[in-house]
């Protein structure tokens, strides 16, 4: 069960990093 919310927890991490990444892509465009 550690392991499992290990790789969870690593997995919402990169997903809130790819999509606040992202973010700052889109309002480099909209400069």
């Amino acid at each position: 069960l550690n392991n499992m919310t290990s790789n969870l927890a690593a997995k919402l991490i990169i997903e809130l990093i790819s999509f606040i990444h992202n973010k700052h892509k889109i309002d480099d465009y909209a400069k």
